[in-house]
């Protein structure tokens, strides 16, 4: 990948504003979209009018009628979505509730919490969103038998140890976060619902039981009813400044590229008005380092409150724990703990970048706000 965005330093091309910079993130775009789709994102579309009020997420085949089936994977009647990328506003409290089986625990801890947040934003008040995944607590439980001969982890991927097979069975088809009930509902709680455990099979909502494709008798999955309990609206705030670096291009969709002239490039965010850490259910900003893949903690961000300078409120993200590079996610309770000390946040600075000359994409800043 590295090799790949370094050849493309040689071709001039056409930018917003003048730049002795030859990179372009659109060339890039062109000679390989995959891979420039990872630092980029786009908003997910939804049918006006909508022809259902019921969201299955990540479907992949198996298709409900009388819902808006979406998944990665597009054809008709799915609808593409990339569920780390912008989530359609317009549609807010509309959904009367959401289905998902086998799709949450493909993300990490923040991207899941990004997920529900969206989802809490298209339900109506009251609307449930039924998740369906594997169980922690499950798996573990099947750690003694797990390596023995003939099981599926040993025959499957030659594990032969107990410890092996779990750490397969975790990750197993690109398992990134998995919960047990108590997690899940931690998770959930921070995210605007309440939860209700329920079997695989039944749900609180009738329209949404019976449609599960595994039970807990054949495999290790578990199944929530998530209610939605507090309204959320997400708000987009744009730069107010970006100190330290160039502007070299402007993509579709407003995605700017940057080149950093000093090492300590920052962007600078501010709110409206002041409001209370304790609001604030989620933070992601927009933005993809394109020059470096290998440092681990190189991107940081700080809440800020005019009066309260010098308190030590950063939060430093962890770029192993994303799927997706360009979004830079700060969950509930990551905010409490870095905003400890502020009496309110009326600003946030990021820093993108870790070394001058470095290239990176920069979006809004997007807050999960509980409504008054």
């Amino acid at each position: 990948m590295k090799s790949l965005l370094q050849s493309l330093f040689k071709d001039t091309v056409k930018s917003t504003e003048p730049s002795s910079s030859a990179f372009s993130l659109a060339a890039l775009q062109s000679a390989n979209p995959a891979l420039a789709a990872q630092f980029v994102w786009r908003t997910n579309e939804l049918p006006d009018p909508l022809p259902a009020r019921w969201l299955h997420w990540g479907c992949s085949s198996n298709v409900f009628d009388e819902f808006v089936n979406v998944d990665f994977a597009a054809g008709p009647p799915v609808l593409e979505w990339d569920f780390l990328d912008d989530w359609p506003t317009q549609a807010a409290g509309r959904f009367e509730g959401a289905f998902s089986e086998d799709t949450l625990e493909h993300f990490f801890l923040g991207e899941q919490a990004y997920i529900l947040c969206n989802l809490n934003v298209l339900l109506k008040r009251g609307g449930v969103s039924r998740i369906l995944m594997p169980s922690w607590r499950r798996l573990m439980a099947l750690g003694p038998k797990a390596a023995a001969p003939g099981e599926f982890l040993r025959e499957t991927f030659g594990v032969a140890t107990e410890v092996d097979a779990m750490n397969v069975g975790l990750r197993f088809s690109g398992h990134r976060w998995l919960h047990d009930a108590e997690s899940l509902a931690f998770l959930a709680a921070d995210c605007g619902f309440n939860t209700v455990p329920t079997s695989c099979a039944e749900s609180t909502v009738a329209w949404l039981s019976n449609r599960n494709l595994r039970s807990e008798d054949d495999s290790a999955s578990f199944a929530t009813d998530l209610v939605k309990r507090a309204e959320l609206r997400r708000i987009e705030v744009l730069p107010a400044e970006v100190a330290g670096a160039e502007r070299v291009e402007v993509l579709e969709g407003g995605i700017e590229v940057w080149h950093a002239t000093a090492a300590d490039a920052q962007v600078r965010y501010a709110l409206d008005v002041p409001m209370s850490a304790s609001t604030v259910a989620l933070a992601n900003i927009r933005s993809a380092n394109l020059s470096e893949f290998r440092s681990h903690y190189y991107k940081s961000v700080a809440f800020c409150h005019t009066g309260a300078e010098g308190v030590d409120a950063v939060w430093r993200f962890d770029e192993t724990l994303k799927s997706k590079p360009c979004m830079n996610l700060v969950t509930r309770q990551q905010i409490r703990q870095a905003t400890v000390q502020l009496p309110a946040i009326d600003g946030v600075r990021f820093r993108p970048v870790s070394q001058p000359g470095q290239y990176f994409t920069l979006g809004p800043l997007e807050l999960f706000l509980e409504a008054p």
